[in-house]
């Protein structure tokens, strides 16, 4: 069985591992894991809508290639296939939405549970219990009196004490360390969602028509 000082320390780990990371990257990499491994109804369209936004992305780079001037002709019927193309990414992105938002809140609500959950059945089911005991005399009797807080044997330090100590000592140590890896995350997963956008070609941009007209001498 894993002693008490470590149980404590795991969980103390685990808080502030979810709370650096943020609940809005974990719910974020948790729906996109979920969309691309289980096979549901979602799924089936944020696949789609990776297809979509893929061939978007290629046309709007083949568009940007071709000069609308000499090429009018070729461009316009390239264009329409983007608006047509962009249409359809704005519906697919609009019926994920609500399964999306759905699908966060319910993995927040987890994430709040399972933390302060946790934290809080190990310190009631604990509380009496001595996560270790100080040498006699080592400390004055008020802070005894204090680590021992809240039904501890006095001389030990208890687990509402503990917790507070390895919270204070770990805290900016792990923040530190996954704010980097919140970044990196982000960065991995908005990378690709946010491609097609990069290129924006306007609604209507239709430029003028070449003139036919011939000049004067």
């Amino acid at each position: 069985m894993v002693p008490l000082i470590w149980i404590v320390v795991l969980v103390v780990v685990f808080n502030l591992t979810v709370k650096a990371i943020g609940n809005d990257t974990i719910s974020e990499v948790a729906w996109y894991l979920w969309t691309l491994l289980i096979p549901t109804a979602a799924s089936r369209e944020a696949k789609q809508l990776r297809v979509s936004n893929s061939e978007l992305f290629q046309m709007v780079k083949d568009l940007a290639g071709i000069s609308a001037q000499d090429e009018f002709s070729a461009w316009a019927k390239l264009n329409r296939k983007v608006e047509k193309k962009r249409t359809e990414s704005e519906r697919l992105k609009a019926s994920l939405s609500g399964r999306r938002t759905y699908f966060k809140t319910i993995i927040k609500r987890m994430l709040w549970v399972t933390t302060m959950g946790l934290k809080f059945s190990v310190r009631i089911k604990f509380r009496k219990a001595a996560v270790f005991w100080l040498p006699p005399g080592l400390l004055p009797f008020w802070m005894e009196y204090v680590l021992a807080l809240t039904s501890a044997p006095k001389g030990s330090v208890s687990v509402a004490a503990w917790f507070m100590i390895v919270e204070y000592a770990l805290s900016g140590p792990l923040n530190s360390i996954f704010s980097g890896c919140e970044s990196l995350l982000k960065q991995k997963y908005y990378s690709k969602s946010k491609l097609a956008e990069k290129i924006k070609v306007p609604a209507s941009a239709e430029p003028e028509k070449p003139s036919t007209e011939k000049k004067s001498d």
